[in-house]
């Protein structure tokens, strides 16, 4: 995803637009937990991409659901896996972002980390302390709106040049009309 140069007007750093818009509050778990506290969080939060580990109010890493999952169904895991940490299943390099960060920094942070920050999210952190997740549809559906918002107020500039030229070329037409009857 390429952003255009002209959306870096809408997402400078002091823009109400920020990576904090994207903050989902959500449940976290320590490296202590289990994996059995884990499969209980998916299973109660039915709409939990990814879990998010923290560590004294710092992330640690993130457990994508589908991995998890696909993990703990095969055989014998859930014997061998249910009371050990939750750190085996663990993305130990999540996408950290600053929650004062512009969308045009966040949007390029996802871009370079590839399609891993788009499906799995990415943690949201104030000051380096954990307060949320941002997903990566969430993030592009912003970045669309403010894209669309921009386009129309392009128009309706451009048509608002429009009615300024045509009542100066009116008043020129008029004038030259007086002056050359020919």
């Amino acid at each position: 995803m390429q952003l255009p140069d002209s959306f870096a007007g809408i997402t400078s750093p002091s823009s109400r637009y920020s990576a904090r818009s994207l903050c989902i509050n959500v449940p976290f778990v320590t490296p202590a937990a289990d994996n059995l506290a884990v499969m209980t969080l998916f299973t109660d939060h039915k709409d939990l991409i990814g879990l998010p580990v923290v560590e004294d109010g710092r992330p640690f890493g993130m457990i994508n659901r589908h991995i998890f999952l696909s993990q703990m169904s095969r055989p014998f895991f859930r014997e061998l896996y249910d009371r050990k940490s939750c750190i085996a299943f663990m993305d130990k390099f999540p996408l950290v972002i600053e929650a004062g960060s512009s969308l045009e920094s966040v949007a390029q942070q996802v871009v370079a980390t590839g399609d891993k920050s788009v499906t799995d999210g990415f943690i949201l952190t104030d000051e380096g302390r954990y307060i949320g997740i941002g997903l990566g549809i969430d993030l592009i559906r912003t970045v669309s709106d403010l894209q669309t918002h921009q386009h129309q107020q392009i128009l309706q500039s451009i048509d608002y040049a429009r009615v300024i030229q045509d009542a100066m070329l009116d008043r020129s037409n008029q004038l030259m009309a007086q002056e050359l009857r020919d």
